[in-house]
């Protein structure tokens, strides 16, 4: 999961303000993020057709350190990054 400083790393990297609270950051750079990956994918639509998505995601997302870019919609802001994976832990009980 992203943490407070990924978000605030995407706010500067853009040259936005980064406000204090960790769910403003969040906000602010997923509709950034979401703005860019959607801008990109229009562009590229004409030439690559659904290819555009992939390389989109690799040069918007990836490159800021987010490892999958998560659901996403070009309609509304609803892009929701996840960066690494979840560790799922288990507790085995002996007997």
């Amino acid at each position: 999961m992203p943490t407070g400083e990924d978000y605030a790393r995407v706010l500067q990297y853009y040259q936005k303000p980064v406000p204090y609270s960790n769910r403003l950051k969040q906000r602010a750079s997923e509709n950034i993020l979401n703005l860019k990956l959607c801008r990109c994918i229009k562009k590229l639509e004409r030439f690559h057709g659904n290819r555009a998505i992939g390389i989109c995601t690799k040069s918007v997302i990836n490159k800021k350190g987010f490892r999958r870019r998560g659901a996403f919609s070009c309609k509304g802001v609803t892009f929701k990054g996840n960066k690494g994976t979840k560790k799922h832990r288990r507790s085995f009980v002996r007997g």
